[in-house]
């Protein structure tokens, strides 16, 4: 006969020091548990709570108060919307916020310009500009080129230009 979904959960953990039942069997990339549950890969701490709580309400997550992603110990979950876990994250400084946020305490490691990830999506206007270009769309606006002319020369759209020259893109080209 088929183990109910609560004994295979109950008999694939170890409890650890802080009471943490944590998960022995598979822990997908994002570091929860996780286990083929009706022919669906799923979340443990997710089940567990179907389990011992009940139903799971549409936008609400399944959260840790132990910051565990592999621990699914009922007593250990609670439900909160993806801002209250976020605002959990950051009173428990899992979560830089502001300027300690890792973009303002390392600027080098943002990926601006020619180097920014979209600039590699087919069809985004700013794979077609590097930094030279934008420099030339920055002296064609100062000359009094209209920014539909500017557009038309450089294969963009007239608002790509204006986000360039407005400083929402390529703010870090002098």
């Amino acid at each position: 006969m088929a183990d109910s979904l609560k004994e295979r959960l109950l008999r694939n953990f170890k409890e650890n020091e802080r009471g943490c039942w944590v998960w022995q069997l598979a822990i997908g990339s994002h570091g929860y548990g996780v286990m083929n549950w009706r022919g669906k890969s799923q979340t443990v701490h997710r089940l567990v709570w179907l389990c011992f709580r009940g139903e799971i309400p549409e936008n609400l997550f399944v959260c840790h108060t132990c910051d565990n992603r592999a621990c699914f110990n009922p007593d250990h979950l609670f439900l909160g919307t993806q801002k209250d876990n976020m605002d959990d994250a950051v009173r428990k400084g899992r979560q830089a916020k502001g300027a300690r946020q890792g973009t303002h305490t390392h600027p080098e490691s943002r990926a601006t310009g020619e180097k920014h990830g979209t600039t590699t999506h087919p069809g985004c206007c700013a794979r077609k500009l590097n930094e030279d270009d934008v420099r030339e769309i920055r002296y064609l606006d100062v000359e009094g080129f209209p920014r539909k002319a500017i557009a038309e020369k450089f294969n963009v759209t007239k608002s790509m230009i204006s986000t360039i020259l407005t400083g929402k893109t390529w703010k870090h080209v002098k």
